[in-house]
């Protein structure tokens, strides 16, 4: 599920040159010369969007969490059972279910609850363009994939369930000011937002209630 959207701008170069004659003291006219010609499209340069970086937190800001703290090994037989060594873990807020997962597809990603934003959906190039079923409530990525926005039928993950009903505390929360690494992804847990990063690719995302950015 890997999809990037830039949006590069191009010019119009409009030259405009005129010839107009004017009287001579002798009665006769010359011609008035021409501006200089512009130079041709083809001799200018080709500007090239460079995508702003979006640093990823300072890790010795951050206390690192065990990530076997968050394997789930007593998970509800209603919520269908979960035997695997995989990372589940909700925000402190209680908005965002993340999940780092190390079993079939390398999938990771957070989905989010309440959100302020949507992405787009008007264009063809539109991750979300025409979809049939929910799109875009969260952000997910396969191994070192550039990530996309969340779409009803990826693979889920119990900390999607957890983000509506986590009173036994089935899913570790991700306090503010930690982070865990598991199968080559950091995720960071602030009060702006969750941050998930695969150190390989250096793609990831930042996701709240008010902000979702894919790099």
């Amino acid at each position: 599920m890997s999809r990037a959207f830039v949006v590069f701008g191009s010019a119009s170069l409009l030259v405009l040159s005129a010839c107009a004659t004017s009287p001579d003291a002798a009665g006769t006219t010359t011609p008035t010369p021409s501006a200089p010609a512009a130079p041709s499209a083809s001799t200018l340069p080709v500007a090239t969007a460079t995508p702003t970086a979006v640093p990823t937190p300072d890790p010795a800001a951050f206390t690192a969490v065990d990530p076997a703290e968050f394997y789930l090994t007593d998970i509800p037989a209603a919520w269908g059972g979960w035997d695997y060594e995989d990372v589940n873990f909700v925000s402190p807020s209680g908005n965002l279910g993340c999940a780092i997962l190390n079993h079939g597809v390398d999938t990771w990603g957070c989905k989010i609850e309440v959100q302020n934003w949507e992405f787009p959906r008007s264009s063809p190039d539109d991750f979300c363009y025409d979809t049939q079923v929910r799109c875009g409530n969260g952000i997910e990525a396969e191994g070192t994939d550039l990530p996309h926005p969340y779409q009803h039928g990826d693979p889920g993950f119990p900390a999607t369930l957890a983000m509506t009903d986590n009173s036994g505390g089935w899913v570790r929360v991700l306090q503010y000011g930690e982070m865990v690494t598991f199968n080559g992804v950091t995720c960071f847990s602030e009060e702006s937002g969750v941050t998930c990063a695969n150190a390989t690719s250096g793609h990831g995302f930042v996701i709240s209630r008010d902000e979702n950015t894919i790099f």
